[in-house]
């Protein structure tokens, strides 16, 4: 992860990004971690799943490395390859009918 000044747009593996703490107040707050809006330059291995506690989804996050604050990613910041790869989970997934439909084991 490198900070950045221009305004790059996200492509496949790579993503920009600002550090504002979004989703996660408690832990940064906890952890005594305060965003500092840097404009950062993200790509997959910087990004990791998170759960919130007392939340059943699941959301991407980043840490700062200026701050050390985490800050939640929509969709929209995502790289593309997240959406890819969504779109081709979506696909795999079965599709019930009704309540009674089952699947075969």
């Amino acid at each position: 992860m490198k900070v950045i000044k221009n305004n790059a747009k996200r492509d496949m593996y790579t993503t920009q990004v600002k550090c504002t703490g979004r989703g996660n107040d408690y832990i940064n707050e906890l952890l005594e971690k305060k965003p500092c809006g840097s404009i950062l330059r993200i790509n997959t291995n910087n990004i990791r799943p998170i759960v919130h506690i007392g939340d059943i989804n699941s959301y991407w996050a980043f840490t700062c490395p200026c701050c050390g604050a985490t800050t939640d990613l929509q969709d929209d910041e995502l790289p593309l390859v997240y959406s890819q790869t969504k779109k081709k989970v979506a696909k795999k997934q079965p599709e019930f009918q009704n309540d009674e439909d089952e699947i075969e084991r």
